[in-house]
């Protein structure tokens, strides 16, 4: 099996997995109990969150809020943001977000607040300049993901996050596919970061919010008053230290993965380019990340592609594993991607299993597959 959608997920790392087990079955309690056993669970918590908090350049642990992952830490920043307002307020963010924030952003239009989005273009990459021109006096706040999860483009947050600074409205990262394999820092700007685990091979069911101290939000989930009010439920261990571990080993492995990924990336696309005519690859290629490749193939279904790669045992994915089952790309939309194209993109994203000789058989099976859905 040649599996090609670490965007989607990653396998969890062996050091991550012996992390954990501890946590299972010997340091079992629940870390909000006050006997000794609940005790060593809340300390292994503590230094992970320490870890986290340390990655990302917060000034305080308690600036790290553990939840199930992205997708509930961005509707926690949102949502819990928006819910400090009684009057409505007005909203700033991409087109092609994921769609946790996307349909976050829907809901406090239902709420009356009113929701702006800058498009990306065929670049895949915003201009801060559209956001500027946006802002209304009440605008309350911006949401801008780091790194897209379909093409992979890089977004300038921080230029978007200096402006918003300096006009006093708060600012929420999408780190999801970008934290633990490239530096991501809450700087002296940004208000709020979301991370997922199991994107840079930790734990499914993890995730954190990075939220600066002085930030206030609404709790989402009622209950226990866990993670300092801002979000009950008893804390999942087992993965909190995986995620940790997994922060750590990720930072550690940063520099060369990026460049053993990039040569992946240069070897495969040399291989598409030179091996299947009428396709394009969607993003600005000088601004975007190594391990993840959209490539359109007019005159071909794109679902019918991925079955076909399947059944030759490579696994690849239309758009975000998030997105509606057959459903069309948002994100190649947002960009103008022109439908003859959209219809037969692949997103083809690479890591740390994946080897020069993987992406070397994939780039042939692929350039088949596509060869002969066309002769159909």
């Amino acid at each position: 099996m040649i599996y090609l959608d670490y965007a989607a997920t990653t396998p969890v790392d062996d050091s991550v997995l012996e992390a954990m087990k501890p946590y299972f079955c010997e340091i079992f309690a629940n870390p909000s109990s006050k006997h000794k056993c609940g005790r060593s669970a809340e300390k292994a918590v503590a230094e992970s969150r320490e870890t986290l908090a340390s990655a990302i350049g917060a000034s305080s642990p308690s600036e790290i809020i553990l939840t199930s992952g992205a997708s509930e830490s961005t509707n926690l920043a949102i949502k819990g943001y928006a819910e400090l307002f009684d009057e409505p307020r007005h909203f700033i963010t991409t087109s092609f977000e994921h769609k946790a924030a996307l349909q976050a952003f829907e809901n406090l239009g239902e709420w009356g607040h009113r929701i702006s989005l800058v498009s990306p273009g065929r670049s895949g990459v915003v201009d801060p300049a559209e956001f500027e021109a946006l802002i209304e006096p009440d605008t309350a706040l911006v949401s801008c993901m780091l790194v897209n999860n379909e093409v992979g483009t890089i977004q300038p947050i921080d230029d978007i996050a200096d402006m918003c600074k300096s006009r006093g409205i708060a600012f929420h990262c999408d780190a999801t596919q970008a934290f633990g394999k490239m530096p991501v820092s809450c700087g002296s700007n940004i208000d709020f970061i979301s991370i997922s685990a199991h994107k840079f091979y930790g734990p499914k069911g993890i995730g954190a919010l990075y939220a600066r101290n002085g930030s206030e939000i609404k709790c989402q989930i009622s209950g226990g008053s866990q993670e300092n009010g801002h979000r009950s439920g008893t804390l999942n261990v087992p993965g909190i230290v995986g995620m940790a571990k997994a922060a750590e080993i990720g930072i550690e492995r940063m520099g060369s993965e990026w460049d053993r990924l990039s040569r992946l990336s240069d070897i495969f696309l040399d291989r598409i380019k030179s091996g299947i005519p009428m396709h394009y690859i969607q993003g600005d290629l000088a601004k975007k990340v190594p391990w993840i490749n959209n490539i359109c193939f007019a005159g071909v279904d794109s679902g019918k592609a991925r079955d076909e790669l399947g059944a030759r045992e490579i696994c690849v994915s239309r758009t975000s594993a998030c997105s509606k089952s057959g459903g069309k790309s948002h994100v190649l939309d947002a960009m103008g991607t022109i439908e003859e194209f959209s219809e037969g993109a692949l997103r083809f994203s690479f890591g740390s299993r994946t080897t020069e000789m993987k992406v070397m058989t994939a780039a042939a099976e692929i350039k088949h597959v596509i060869t002969e859905l066309r002769s159909r």
